[in-house]
């Protein structure tokens, strides 16, 4: 592994790391659910193009692979929008939390992904993928993706409920 492609992966490992720990705490829910998401996506574009600048070739079954990653991201991030447990607290302010089944369906979007990445590639008559290529520099748009769609998922389920609503466990 490269130091171009181990970058991407411990920032995408702290980024993780970090959404785990927003996910099991009670967080108020947002107008915007998608800042963080967008914000994601804005450099893991960029992380990509510059992967994709400077490397020395990709393959088809390495682009279709990160695509088909992207939507099993978004696939998954609907049942764990569903497992947000989504309440109005003492403060009278609407929070959700997630719990554990909401970080066990992170860990198959992730396990999902890395599947793909190293055998999708087979599926086109290309040598097994590695985790050191473009799914390593697209990692923060995989995450961006799965978070984003998983905030829209929980935003709509308190809009569909009203803000009246005491309790809205997934």
């Amino acid at each position: 592994m490269t130091t171009n492609t181990a970058l991407p992966i411990a920032v995408g490992v702290i980024v993780l790391g970090y959404i785990f720990y927003r996910q099991l705490t009670e967080r108020p829910i947002k107008d915007n659910p998608l800042k963080l998401p967008a914000i994601l996506l804005v450099i893991g574009v960029i992380s990509s193009v510059n992967y994709l600048q400077h490397a020395p070739r990709v393959t088809v079954g390495e682009v279709v692979s990160t695509l088909l990653g992207f939507v099993v991201a978004a696939l998954i991030a609907v049942p764990r929008g569903h497992t947000m447990h989504i309440y109005r607290n003492a403060a009278g302010v609407m929070v959700r939390r997630g719990n554990a089944i909401t970080i066990g369906l992170w860990f198959v979007a992730i396990g999902a992904h890395l599947a793909i990445a190293v055998f999708g590639p087979t599926v086109f008559g290309e040598p097994r993928g590695s985790l050191g290529g473009l799914e390593s520099a697209t990692i923060l748009v995989f995450l961006g993706i799965s978070l984003g769609v998983q905030g829209l998922v929980a935003r709509k389920r308190v809009l569909a409920h009203g803000r009246t609503a005491h309790s809205l466990a997934g």
